[in-house]
């Protein structure tokens, strides 16, 4: 089962590459996309063209019955913050699977207005970036 299970993520992982593929081809500042980056929470990391990360990306799949929880999106967040990139830095978490009832009831409702003020993740904002998203901080909020 577990083979089945890791077969299934690494194709969900390529899916999301080729998708971030063609992504590239509308975006001019994406220059390089490396996949499998050097610390284990990149699975896509896209540099700009003086080497900048741009964009770090997480991509993990769940199967059902197993269903995303706010500790799995924490784990990710507090694993991005260790990343240390520049503030222009975006992070992003691709997931497919179920969401467990306090991700619908409770996070869901505050992603929807974060997004309904201009930012298309959840970022510190404060005001939006370039392409309406809102640029990412390394620094925790205090």
């Amino acid at each position: 089962m577990a083979g089945t299970d890791t077969a299934r993520g690494i194709n969900f992982q390529y899916s999301c590459g080729i998708s971030f593929i063609l992504d590239s081809l509308q975006q001019p500042r994406w220059k390089t996309l490396q996949f499998e980056g050097n610390k284990d929470i990149e699975d896509i990391v896209v540099f700009d063209d003086k080497e900048e990360i741009l964009l770090r990306v997480q991509v993990k799949q769940k199967e059902s019955p197993q269903r995303w929880e706010p500790s799995d999106l924490k784990d990710v967040l507090l694993r991005f913050l260790e990343c240390g990139d520049s503030e222009m830095a975006i992070y992003q978490f691709a997931y497919a699977g179920s969401e467990g009832p306090a991700l619908i009831n409770d996070l869901n409702p505050i992603l929807h207005k974060i997004e309904l003020k201009g930012c298309s993740s959840l970022t510190i904002c404060n005001s939006p970036g370039p392409l309406g998203t809102c640029q990412t901080s390394s620094n925790p909020v205090k």
